[in-house]
């Protein structure tokens, strides 16, 4: 949701601002020397377990109702709109990447009338209702019927989790490089530091790169492989 791409994002700025901050390349404000990062995360694992709590007590299903009967309370609406302004800059990002790797194309109309009747007429299902049963039901279908495209399947599931692993993993990696200087930066001479800065700003990069790699290869490739190929089987074998 909002609430969770903004604090993603508005987290490893404060990071980034800690970390030069006590390096001295950024401007020394007061504010930072209070924002302590065992604060932020003590303030960030809080607010996530609040927002999950409220997920549980305005279940999606009571919402939708609330919402089309303007049942919600005010300060819930608040919440919500400081959600959607929490993870502007977060979405002006996501949505201009989006756009650049043409990740949002749909099936032109053809295929997906192709798609609904062939799904409809094997599993009885309507594909408008069923939901993520959808992509489950085309998968299992793909891979029973023909092991090669289940092959290729299996490849894209590879390379986007191959992607996804080294992703977290550099992340991870600039988190410990990060709060490990934020914690002990007197203790460490300044040219070490220095050159910690260089390998938290690459950390973080190749963290940023693989972490588009993955969404583009499981977006565009892997996902629109198995209904391509649903769709090539259940025509092919008619």
């Amino acid at each position: 949701g909002p609430y969770y791409r903004g604090s993603f994002f508005w987290l490893n700025i404060i990071i980034l601002i800690l970390f030069f901050n006590e390096l001295n390349y950024c401007i020394k404000w007061k504010i930072l020397y209070i924002l302590k990062l065992k604060y932020v995360f003590t303030l960030f694992a809080a607010s996530l377990l609040i927002i999950s709590l409220l997920k549980l007590i305005y279940s999606r299903e009571f919402i939708k109702k609330a919402k089309s009967k303007s049942q919600l309370s005010k300060g819930f609406n608040k919440f919500l709109s400081f959600c959607l302004a929490y993870s502007f800059f977060y979405d002006i990002i996501s949505k201009t990447l989006s756009k650049y790797l043409n990740t949002k194309r749909a099936f032109n109309e053809e295929f997906i009338k192709d798609y609904k009747n062939n799904f409809r007429e094997i599993f009885g299902f309507d594909p408008e209702k069923a939901e993520t049963n959808n992509f489950w039901l085309s998968y299992i279908y793909v891979s029973e019927h023909s092991p090669t495209l289940g092959a290729a399947i299996l490849n894209w599931l590879n390379l986007y989790s191959f992607a996804r692993n080294l992703s977290t993993s550099f992340y991870l990696a600039f988190l410990y490089v990060a709060t490990t200087m934020i914690f002990q930066i007197e203790k460490i001479p300044f040219e070490i530091a220095k050159s910690g800065r260089m390998f938290l700003i690459g950390a973080l990069f190749l963290s940023l790169t693989m972490l588009i790699r993955y969404y583009y290869l499981y977006a565009s490739y892997f996902t629109k492989f198995i209904f391509r190929s649903f769709v090539y089987l259940t025509k092919i074998e008619k």
